[in-house]
């Protein structure tokens, strides 16, 4: 639902369906921003995380998940990614993080 709306304001979204499909697309395409949640089944988004970070050019990563209050303040430091937000949200938060990434780009 967010991602159709992100679609609509003029994004380019591609979506995925596990974290395994996620590393794959990741390392054949180029992307500005990946997002990506934590809790996923077999590769989770930590594995997600790791990859991302180890590319030639490394995208902005943005974690959306439902435990981002679990998360320490030195964990989320060490997850190396340009925003976390906690699901629920609005599209007005995450537009927020996606403008202050990427005006004047």
């Amino acid at each position: 639902m967010y991602w159709k709306n992100l679609f609509n304001v003029g994004y380019v979204v591609k979506t995925v369906n596990n974290g395994a499909e996620a590393i794959e697309l990741a390392k054949v395409e180029g992307f500005g921003l990946v997002m990506c949640d934590l809790d996923m089944p077999d590769i989770t988004g930590f594995d997600v995380l790791k990859v991302l970070n180890e590319l030639d050019k490394v995208p902005k990563i943005g974690i959306v998940t439902g435990c981002a209050e679990k998360l320490t303040s030195i964990e989320a430091t060490a997850l190396k990614v340009d925003f976390i937000i906690n699901k629920p949200f609005e599209l007005l938060e995450l537009t927020s993080h996606l403008n202050a990434l990427f005006d004047g780009v």
